[in-house]
């Protein structure tokens, strides 16, 4: 990188050199008719290629710079038009397929004032041109979830690239994340039959031992909410019968409404909680984790807020002005340790 930005000065001078003394003036003049488009002074793809000899990295770095500064003063400018934004990260990622950042931070940039179809054209090459890219996936991923969240097909998209980062991914729990991050997706826009479809093939086909035990459990995850989908009902008819919810699933068998309790290998238990609502262990363990990490998280903040951590979960909810979610199984509490600042 040293030896890129000691070249980067002779280099510049080599280019601003190469330039016709007409091209000059006609974009001197181009540049007073219209100060927003002063990229005009910036030569085309083809041109930059032949000024470079070999050096395309550097150039592309010597222009990302520029963009930034494009995009700032592009940002203070009532108008901000940003007309040649997409032009200069696309110029950039030619000259250097290479350029992570370019592709991520160009994509953001584009994504955040509105140009969502220049973002994914900017984008969606990246995730070619760097396989071993995690942040680009997620990138697009993004812009389906925030700026195409309106279009019928934006959720089956955004959960494809998001899967392809988990993919990509040499961290286990980020895996876990998007995964997660995917399952919710899908359960939100009624995917079942698309999820159930992705899951199955990633247990097949996927190298990644990791991956294929989280497709495992949430191919668990899905069988379990269809059969409680299939549960749900009956419990209603219970309550037209007897005019009261059922207390447990036993009862249901009594009153001729079910063969027999669901007993199915890794599906934990199905039962009835105290307010007559058809739970399942597998399910509530795994909420209870993400809460514990929710909670956890917050104790962290308060941390790096008061210099300690909380005392009790009680100053916790106090000074995030939140209460604390409950314990997802109505027979547990929360474990606090005030010395290690965890909840278990």
């Amino acid at each position: 990188m040293v030896f890129r930005w000691l070249i980067a000065v002779p280099l510049l001078a080599l280019l601003t050199v190469g330039f016709s003394r007409v091209a000059q003036d006609r974009m001197e003049a181009l540049r007073e008719e219209a100060n927003e488009e002063e990229m005009l002074y910036l030569p085309n793809q083809n041109l930059l290629n032949y000024f470079t000899a070999g050096m395309n990295s550097i150039v592309a770095d010597l222009l990302w710079l520029r963009t930034v500064e494009y995009t700032v003063t592009e940002f203070h400018n009532e108008a901000r038009k940003f007309t040649w934004l997409e032009h200069m990260l696309s110029t950039i990622t030619r000259l250097d397929p290479g350029f992570e950042g370019a592709y991520v931070n160009g994509g953001a940039l584009l994504a955040a004032i509105g140009a969502d179809d220049a973002a994914l054209r900017l984008l969606k090459p990246g995730v070619i041109a760097l396989p071993g890219s995690t942040d680009i996936p997620v990138e697009v991923f993004k812009v389906y979830v925030l700026n195409r969240h309106d279009r019928p097909e934006a959720p089956v998209i955004a959960g494809h690239y998001l899967r392809m980062a988990a993919e990509r991914s040499a961290d286990p729990g980020q895996r876990q994340f998007f995964l997660n991050v995917v399952h919710g997706l899908q359960r939100q826009n009624g995917l079942a039959h698309e999820a159930r479809r992705i899951w199955e093939d990633t247990l097949k086909t996927s190298q990644d031992q990791v991956m294929r035990d989280i497709a495992r459990e949430k191919l668990i995850d899905l069988a379990i909410r269809d059969n409680m989908a299939a549960l749900n009902p009956i419990l209603g008819q219970y309550e037209s019968l007897r005019g009261r919810k059922a207390a447990s699933m036993q009862e249901l068998v009594e009153a001729g409404l079910l063969e027999k309790v669901p007993q199915i290998p890794d599906h934990g238990e199905y039962f009835i909680d105290s307010r007559g609502i058809l739970r399942n262990s597998v399910l509530l363990e795994g909420d209870t984790i993400q809460l514990r990490d929710f909670i956890n998280a917050r104790i962290r903040t308060f941390k790096r807020d008061k210099g300690r951590f909380p005392a009790s979960l009680d100053e916790l909810s106090a000074w995030a002005e939140k209460p604390i979610p409950a314990h997802p199984f109505e027979d547990r509490v929360w474990a606090y340790d005030p010395v290690s600042g965890m909840v278990e």
